[in-house]
């Protein structure tokens, strides 16, 4: 890599709560990167593990990095602590449950810095069980440069590998605001809409896996039991749908929208009818009175949707006797 690219300082900003399985593992990935320059920032969120002790040993051995610990406030604030102490031009995110290739910063900043981009995204490979999974479409080497109309699609197209998330993209600081502290589920997409609303907006999107996810089963987003952050989820999509129609350039991701808008309205009537009570049939009905017009569109309909139209004409009481069958 020519000593040009490593002109300007990048942070890397890892929430930490109770990971201790985990963080050696995430934290020696970072201290590796072929990039140098780094400030990385390890917001210790409460843990009540060893997971705060390991980080400040780390920091013992390695001035760049630096260590705050907090109480317990989820991950969104203390991602925005973290960009609010950070100093690098460029900021990246990384979950302390998952690690980083070597060339993962270089990789981004590099492409960066050539194409004069916002954001520079990687692919997505994840363990699960021990066992690496990698994306369907992750064949491909090369790249491609996005601008503010497709880069929409790529983040809203949740096939894409591109991710709605901000944990394998390397952004200008200056581009990002704070994360929503009030939602749990959709907070990181709704982070990035805000950047890529941005007409001006521009991103490549390199077609290598760099980035190493560990799925957990006890994650917000997959925890079965319906909580009050599934409607908010539901809320954000909502938001996102309303805000494109509002500018006739993001029309092409429109109907992409609301497809997503459609699953994720159908797997929180699961949740609702998983959780029977008083409270959650009537929730149940309001969803799906609200957005009944979404399973009624015939356009480009897959075989999995008139799955969910059939099991959204079901009554409430059989179809929960249905889910509690099927777990």
């Amino acid at each position: 890599m020519n000593h040009i690219f490593y002109k300007d300082l990048i942070s890397i900003i890892v929430p930490v709560y109770n990971t201790e399985c985990y963080i050696i593992k995430c934290i020696k990935s970072i201290q590796n990167q072929t990039y140098k320059n780094l400030e990385i920032i390890l917001i210790d969120d409460g843990s009540n593990d060893k997971s705060g002790k390991i980080c400040d040993l780390f920091a013992d051995i390695d001035s760049r990095i630096k260590v705050i610990h907090t109480e317990n406030r989820g991950v969104s604030k203390a991602r925005n602590l973290g960009i609010n102490i950070s100093s690098g031009k460029y900021i990246a995110f990384v979950d302390s449950d998952d690690s980083i290739s070597p060339f993962f910063v270089e990789e981004l900043y590099k492409v960066s810095i050539l194409y004069n981009v916002n954001v520079a995204v990687c692919r997505i490979e994840s363990y699960e069980r021990f066992i690496l999974k990698k994306h369907k479409n992750c064949i491909c080497n090369n790249f491609v440069i996005l601008n503010s109309i497709k880069s929409m699609e790529y983040l809203l197209n949740l096939d894409s590998g591109y991710a709605c998330g901000p944990c394998n993209k390397l952004y200008k600081k200056d581009l990002i605001k704070n994360f929503n502290e009030h939602i749990s589920i959709g907070e990181d997409l709704l982070f990035n809409f805000k950047i890529y609303f941005n007409e001006k907006n521009s991103t490549v999107f390199l077609k290598r896996n760099l980035y190493f996810v560990s799925k957990r089963y006890d994650s917000a987003s997959r925890k079965q039991n319906f909580t009050s952050s599934h409607l908010k989820e539901v809320i954000v999509w909502e938001y996102i749908l309303n805000k494109l129609k509002t500018n006739e350039k993001f029309n092409s991701a429109l109907g992409i929208c609301e497809y997503n808008l459609k699953n994720v309205v159908f797997a929180t009537l699961i949740r609702l009818v998983h959780d029977k009570n008083n409270t959650n049939k009537v929730r149940y009905y309001y969803l799906k009175n609200k957005y009944k017009h979404l399973f009624f569109k015939t356009k480009n309909r897959k075989i999995k949707d008139f799955l969910k139209l059939l099991l959204f004409n079901v009554p409430y009481e059989i179809l929960y006797h249905i889910t509690k069958f099927a777990k």
